[in-house]
């Protein structure tokens, strides 16, 4: 399956640490711009996500650094929904250096929707998920509720 979207960012002398590579630590900033830019691709905003009386919060990332991203690469972060359980969405994600192709990060997030007045958890709307498989091209795998 290909990405659905992607996110470009060029690396700059900010995101560097003393030893020149990329900081972890930006990684996790580089895949929230990724899912915001999913978002919008699926013509979602937050604003009517909030209206709805959703909201999504983090629940768990697990990222594996397959290589160093270095000032002046631009690196590029792929993005796609793989599973839904009843009141989270996973994404996998992946980043990649744009001129060579290689594979910078391979990542998990996984998001819950809550209500946004009180955070309790609430079932991923059935509007989001059709909204993300038309964007994806096809059903997305559903875990079973606990």
């Amino acid at each position: 399956m290909e990405w659905p979207t992607t996110y470009e960012r060029k690396i700059r002398y900010s995101d560097c640490d003393p030893q020149g590579i990329v900081f972890n630590g930006n990684y996790f900033t580089y895949m929230d711009d990724a899912v915001t830019d999913y978002f919008e691709a699926l013509g979602s905003t937050w604003e009517e996500l909030h209206a709805g009386g959703h909201d999504i919060v983090l629940a768990h990332v697990e990222v594996d650094f397959r290589s160093s991203a270095r000032l002046g690469e631009t690196l590029v972060t792929g993005v796609r929904a793989i599973n839904f359980g009843n009141t989270s969405i996973t994404y996998q994600l992946q980043a990649w250096d744009q001129a060579t192709g290689r594979l910078v990060i391979e990542a998990t997030k996984v998001q819950v929707v809550v209500d946004v007045s009180t955070l309790q958890k609430r079932p991923v709307p059935t509007e989001l998920i059709d909204a993300i498989e038309r964007l994806q091209g096809g059903p997305i795998t559903r875990r079973a509720p606990r």
